[in-house]
């Protein structure tokens, strides 16, 4: 009983100290808004970054839980290209040459 008294006398003395506030004379430095925006942005860009990283991962989750195929037959999976170059091979438009322009 003791502490329901002791509890309801604490809520009741903040409640009338949040009500008798009087007018603080400060401001808020520029720097602040700058800051939180900054904050917003910094976390919009790493969620953006999160959820790129995990698309792949997240989009089969969520494809196993509608109960839809997990992936498509011509998918993209990262790390599946090959790469081919033999010597010689020159992948440039142009002349033959190697692609520059020369007077010889």
């Amino acid at each position: 009983m003791r502490l329901h008294k002791t509890c309801l006398t604490l809520m009741l003395a903040t409640a009338l100290s949040l009500t008798v506030i009087e007018p603080a004379h400060a401001y808020i430095d520029m720097g602040t808004g700058s800051l939180i925006f900054q904050m917003l942005v910094a976390g919009l860009v790493g969620a953006g970054f999160t959820i790129k990283m995990y698309w792949h991962a997240l989009k089969e989750r969520v494809n196993r839980m509608l109960g839809r195929s997990a992936t498509a037959p011509n998918a993209h999976v990262p790390g599946s290209e090959s790469i081919s170059h033999t010597s010689g091979d020159n992948h440039t438009t142009g002349s033959g040459d190697g692609g520059g322009s020369s007077d010889d």
